[in-house]
């Protein structure tokens, strides 16, 4: 892979940066405390991704990219949630 040895630590980073994203964009967008709730646990969801994705088994790798429907949808939920509550 492009960054290597380096690929967890990288991706860990991005996961960050979209959880701040993410967390930015419902401060401008005035969300109630519901959101922010939601968007940590999303972001503990990337982060299970990221550190249990076994980057030599395709399997494993599957099963996780799979799993990217319920991050959509924890975030749907957290802004329905951060606007509705």
């Amino acid at each position: 892979l492009l960054f290597g040895d380096h690929t967890q630590p990288i991706l860990n980073g991005f996961t960050a940066a979209a959880v701040a994203g993410l967390a930015s964009a419902g401060y401008m967008a005035d969300l109630s405390a519901p959101f922010y709730m939601g968007v940590g646990l999303s972001g503990l969801q990337l982060a299970w991704q990221v550190n249990t994705a076994k980057l030599d088994d395709p399997v494993n790798l599957q099963h996780r990219f799979g799993s990217n429907k319920w991050f959509g949808a924890m975030v749907f939920a957290s802004i329905v949630a951060g606007k509705v509550l």
